[in-house]
């Protein structure tokens, strides 16, 4: 008598047992085989004038690409969305145009297209968040001398995840405001973020 086309019964409390363990995802997972090898995560986004871009990560981070005339490069936490986690560990301050993309400080839309790949730093643990944020109100605002210093002490502490965008292609039409450079109407990118585990 011959099986091979026939269905393979299992008694109820086998089947159960086999539902429990996937629903379990297989086995205890343990402890992480790799601690040592970072996060590392790619993707490719899109994004027209007058749009901003958000990518969300599991971990409660998201990348921004927010649409101040340029697009500005922000990361975020969840637990404090109003927080840059970019801008405080990337000087020089006051002068962010290596942050930007688009017409601004002193650069066209194309000469901004020229200067990538955008390689950035970011904070990527949120407890260190306000830290920054405070060190970076001393160096900014110094109520002393030493505070400035103090600041970036403070700041060159914190461990920190690193970014790199990069353009894929980009689109352009011509000024609004009449004759002149032309400006960006939709740019593809690709956005690398690595950040430890711990």
């Amino acid at each position: 008598m011959k099986f091979a086309n026939s269905p393979v019964l299992f008694p109820k409390w086998r089947l159960f047992g086999l539902a429990l363990l996937f629903a379990l995802g297989g086995c205890s997972q343990g402890p992480d085989p790799n601690p040592s090898v970072p996060n590392d995560v790619v993707f490719e986004g899109a994004v027209k004038k007058g749009s901003s871009y958000q990518h969300e990560l599991w971990n409660g981070l998201s990348f921004v690409l927010d649409d101040k005339g340029p697009w500005v490069i922000h990361m975020f936490h969840e637990s404090l969305p109003d927080k840059d986690l970019v801008y405080p560990v990337n000087p020089p301050y006051r002068s962010e145009g290596h942050l930007m993309i688009g017409e601004g400080y002193g650069k066209s839309a194309k000469e901004s297209i020229q200067d990538f790949p955008r390689i950035f730093s970011f904070l990527y643990r949120d407890r260190d968040i306000s830290v920054a944020w405070e060190a970076l109100n001393q160096i900014l605002w110094p109520k002393a001398p030493k505070d400035q210093e103090k600041g970036k002490t403070q700041i060159a502490l914190l461990p920190t995840g690193k970014g790199a965008m990069e353009v894929i292609t980009v689109q352009y039409v011509p000024s609004p405001a009449g004759p002149g450079p032309d400006t960006i109407s939709v740019i593809k990118f690709k956005v690398h973020l690595t950040w430890p585990k711990k």
